[in-house]
């Protein structure tokens, strides 16, 4: 068994933000990050939209107007976590600067900001187009710096909990199949989205609800799972998004009369709403519809987007200066979690925090204003690290239960040892397929429930061809698609809960 003060289970913006906290307040807790794969391949390295604070550098921007807008946007937001948001994201921004963030600049040397959709000042601070690239590398070598431990390629399996005690992880090694249980005085879930329930989704493939379904194991009741949002620029079957500021630059979306059929300049939810019913009219061109950039300068393009020219080229294979680009809504986050207060503690549970996009504390509401996820994952990151240190050396390890290792055991055994004829990726293409629609009704989400409860019948028919104990990848995917089912259930009750 390994002992360590503090585990954080997952190594994204959040998970390393909380741990570098901890460190900075209390230096010789002994703090460590498990992950199922290494923390530069963060979902968080493709979010390009910048981070949401109101620094006040492009205009006479102010915490109270950043406040109004994210309540605007979010319409259902925790009035409370919103005004701690707005108010600590400057110096969230600040401390990365701090770090070696290479923040954009303006000529004067301060940080650039742009204006992002809901927001009504220039308030997004990003490092070109590549901000959750330039975040994830900056923390990841304050990570190294503070000597944090990580264990890259580790899976977690699930919680080790004794009554409502939390006394850490039992994970899997990816490399060996071995397992070992981690024993810890305080444990961090910041374990990311679900993002990988739908087929087209710009989330990472690590995005499975791990985190989710641990906790939903443990019996903790998660809230907001039906609250999932879709990007109007996704291009087309790739999973790649393309940065919504391009709308506010003058971009134009067509159908295939090559025709405007909506405002632009609306919410994105608004935007990718009129896509859909544009698609669904019969009005699409394959699924899509096309952006057009071909009116913009192409210095423009190529200085503030060159991300779109990439995608354009290298996944649609057309030249947008002169074509097209295909594009269809796409996932894009998701902002069900486990409930959390302010400083990350999951109520009734000792000893677990959540960060991240696995945890709501209502912050976003119905909807994520543009740039503030990356601002949430960032100051409630270090509310729980500074939370955790202070309980420290109050904390002890407890017992963990003698069941923890043979639990964990049974189930890696248990798949090497299934029998059955279905195959593994096509129960989890089928699953992602039916969450991809966008469309919630009564029946729908009734179906999806009653799917979901097949596909967990077929998931215990199928036999693992590979039975080889060192990189099983198909026995990673068996896990993860084992916890992407309980995610799916929990998605679709909660969405016939909500009509």
């Amino acid at each position: 068994m390994i002992q360590h003060d503090v585990i954080v289970v997952g190594s994204g913006i959040a998970g390393m933000r909380c741990a570098l906290e901890i460190k900075r307040n209390a230096p010789k807790a002994d703090v460590a990050i498990v992950t199922k794969q290494y923390p530069v391949r963060a979902a968080s390295v493709v979010e390009r939209t910048g981070i949401a604070a109101a620094l006040g550098n492009s205009s006479s921007d102010s915490v109270e107007a950043h406040i109004s807008d994210t309540l605007a946007y979010g319409k259902s937001n925790n009035a409370a976590a919103v005004k701690a948001l707005c108010e600590q994201a400057p110096a969230a921004v600040y401390e990365l600067e701090h770090m070696g963030l290479p923040f954009s600049r303006l000529k004067s040397g301060r940080i650039a900001q742009q204006v992002g959709y809901g927001h009504s000042q220039p308030r997004l601070a990003n490092a070109g187009d590549q901000t959750g690239h330039a975040i994830v590398t900056t923390l990841y070598g304050e990570v190294v710096r503070f000597g944090i431990k990580v264990y890259p390629e580790w899976f977690m399996l699930g919680l080790v909990v004794e009554g409502k005690n939390v006394r850490g992880v039992s994970v899997l090694d990816i490399r060996s199949s071995e397992i070992e249980v981690i024993n810890a005085k305080v444990t961090v879930l910041a374990t990311g989205s679900y993002g990988q329930l739908y087929a087209t989704s710009s989330d990472s493939y690590a995005s499975t609800g791990d985190g989710h379904a641990a906790a939903l194991r443990a019996g903790i009741n998660l809230i907001g799972m039906d609250l999932v949002n879709f990007h109007p620029l996704g291009v087309a079957n790739t999973g790649l998004i393309i940065n919504e500021q391009v709308l506010a630059d003058g971009a134009h979306l067509l159908n295939a009369s090559e025709k405007r059929f909506t405002n632009e300049q609306a919410s994105l939810a608004e935007v990718t709403a009129a896509v859909n019913a544009e698609i669904a009219a019969g009005r699409g061109v394959d699924g899509h519809v096309w952006l057009d950039v071909r009116h913009l300068p192409t210095s423009q393009i190529r200085e503030r987007y060159p991300h779109l020219l990439d995608y354009a080229e290298d996944f649609a294979g057309v030249n947008p200066n002169h074509d097209f680009i295909p594009v269809k809504p796409t996932q894009q986050s998701s902002l069900g979690g486990l409930p959390t207060d302010l400083n990350g503690s999951v109520a009734g549970f000792e000893g677990l925090y959540a960060v991240g996009a696995c945890a709501n504390n209502g912050v976003h509401g119905e909807q994520a204003l543009p740039g503030n996820e990356l601002a949430a994952a960032v100051v409630f990151a270090k509310l729980a690290g500074a939370a955790i240190a202070d309980k420290l050396g109050a904390a002890s390890y407890g017992n963990v239960p003698s069941y923890a290792t043979s639990n964990a055991s049974d189930e890696i055994e248990g798949l090497f040892g299934q029998k059955g004829s279905h195959k593994l990726g096509l129960v989890r293409k089928n699953l992602r397929q039916a969450f991809n629609s966008q469309a919630h009704t009564a029946a729908s989400d009734e179906q999806h429930v009653g799917l979901v409860h097949s596909l967990r019948e077929q998931f215990g028919q199928i036999a693992l061809h590979d039975k080889n104990r060192r990189f099983n990848t198909e026995l990673l995917e068996a896990l993860e698609l084992d916890r992407l089912l309980d995610v799916a259930d929990a998605v679709a009750k909660a969405s016939v809960a909500a009509l």
